[in-house]
């Protein structure tokens, strides 16, 4: 079959596919620079750079008058420095030019850049018995007194004395006593809650082991082939739109990226938005400063907007954050059980911007703008990551159990355990490849959208409409031979 129109033709197969539209498509001059540049990173891909992720420690100088009422006093220790290596695998494009793929990190102990040995000894709350006593008084309080003194009997203690860092962190400490009491955990089939079973059924337990080694589920995010200015933008995480943690849909929205890409173009200092998995949530980020990276490319400095983490009482949207109107934590905190499994609550390292009232329930903890927020540095035209360090801090949420007498008469305290400083950097000798980039003026792949439906045009009017199934298919295939240039699964 042959369409002629405007003094131009087009050939189809049967079927009514274009056959000289994609050649030309592929031929184009945009299409062309996008495949002869040297920045080709898109959403599939890890970016080039240093991936580092550095832990401290919250050690308790004074256990046993912690475990008689006392303030804790805490010691930091650290940084344990881990490289962490990243990976995007079964990556794969749907016809709607979104693009899937599933995320793994391992992470690697360097002795040589850590201030201790991962046989370091420290002193921290008792998170096996903390989390096991917690959950078992709320779905079991009739059982859960005889089980906590069963295990108080065998020597778990509200501090646990002695633990090997490279425990507490990725291996796991031994919580094989705690398996026979594992019904009291309850029916509760929801996924945190299961992994939680899973890990203290597998004998051992450390509050970073499921981040090692272990699949992430899949995402589903915009590839920018329609708009770039979606690039990056996360349509859904294990199969939801939005997650079903928290009580309202505000809270349970999932925007923005996973903070690895960004829109081009975004020189009017406009929020960012990114979801993140540590903090079960989206969080917005705002213009802080300029920046320069390497002296050669110019970008700009975002840090965590005042009202993600600010009191549900000050700020009403934060109220769905709450697992009750009268169970709500103040500024700078935000409780993380119903996706932990367990009582976690997540704050910025050292309660920085937190309500004074956490800070001054222990000592030793003193917040610095500058070595504890969070930031993001990025190239706004074409959304390049430059910086991004991740400063979250774990703490575990020790109040009273009325059901549990080992636990009935303790005073409610957010008790720090680490905080871990999560490090991307772009490599230096990508600095010029970026400088390249910008001074080419490459149009982004939403260009390529532009491109194909220019040629359409050229094509003829009156074949649009005709086209347009197909134009989502020449999308597709472009795309693939994008992603042809790398790998089935990128890796850094």
């Amino acid at each position: 079959m042959r369409v002629q129109a405007k003094g131009s033709t087009t050939y189809l197969s049967d079927n009514g596919f274009p056959i000289n539209f994609l050649e030309n498509v592929v031929n184009s001059p945009i299409v062309q620079r996008k495949l002869k540049s040297r920045w080709k990173w898109e959403v599939w891909d890890v970016v080039p750079g240093t991936h580092s992720y550095q832990v401290y420690i919250f050690n308790v100088t004074n256990p046993h008058d912690v475990e008689k009422g006392a303030k804790p006093s805490l010691q930091q220790i650290g940084p344990y420095f881990y490289h962490e290596k990243r990976l995007k695998f079964d990556v794969s494009i749907n016809l709607d030019l979104t693009v899937n793929f599933e995320r793994n990190y391992t992470y690697t102990f360097d002795p040589s850049k850590s201030s201790g040995s991962e046989d370091d000894l420290v002193n921290i709350p008792n998170l096996p018995l903390i989390i096991f006593s917690t959950i078992a008084s709320e779905v079991n309080p009739m059982q859960a007194n005889d089980a906590v003194n069963d295990l108080t009997s065998q020597g778990e203690s509200l501090i646990s004395k002695g633990v090997r860092v490279g425990d507490l962190l990725f291996r796991g400490m031994d919580v094989s006593k705690y398996r026979k009491h594992l019904k009291l955990f309850g029916n509760d089939t929801s996924e945190s809650r299961q992994l939680l079973v899973d890990e203290f059924a597998s004998g051992r337990y450390g509050i970073l082991t499921l981040k090692n080694g272990a699949h992430e589920l899949p995402f589903v995010v915009d590839s920018g082939l329609k708009k770039q200015d979606k690039v990056g933008q996360i349509v859904s995480w294990n199969g939801l739109n939005k997650l079903n943690w928290w009580k309202g849909d505000r809270c349970n929205q999932i925007n923005g990226s996973d903070s690895s890409v960004f829109a081009p173009y975004q020189i009017s200092k406009t929020a960012l938005q990114v979801f993140d998995l540590d903090l079960c949530r989206s969080i917005s980020f705002r213009y802080s400063k300029d920046m320069l990276f390497h002296n050669v490319v110019a970008g700009m400095t975002y840090n965590i907007a005042e009202e993600t983490l600010e009191d549900p009482k000050v700020f009403a949207p934060n109220m769905c954050f709450c697992r009750g109107v009268d169970n709500c934590l103040k500024k700078g905190v935000l409780d993380v059980s119903p996706c932990r499994g367990g009582p976690y609550v997540m704050s910025y390292a050292n309660f920085l911007n937190a309500d004074p009232e956490y800070l001054k329930a222990v000592d030793g903890l003193k917040p610095k703008s500058g070595q504890h927020q969070t930031q993001i540095d990025f190239e706004p035209v074409t959304g390049a990551v430059i910086n991004y360090r991740k400063r979250f801090q774990w703490n575990i949420w020790l109040k009273p159990l009325p059901h549990v007498d080992y636990f009935k008469n303790l005073s409610p305290i957010i008790f720090p355990v680490i905080w871990n400083d999560d490090n991307f950097q772009l490599n230096p000798d990508k600095a010029k490849l970026l400088e390249e980039e910008l001074a080419s003026q490459l149009g982004g792949v939403g260009d390529v959208a532009s491109e194909l439906l220019n040629r359409l045009a050229q094509n003829g009017a009156a074949g649009f409409c005709t086209f347009h199934n197909h134009v989502l298919i020449i999308f597709s295939i472009t795309t693939t031979l994008l992603l042809s240039l790398s790998s089935s699964s990128a890796v850094v």
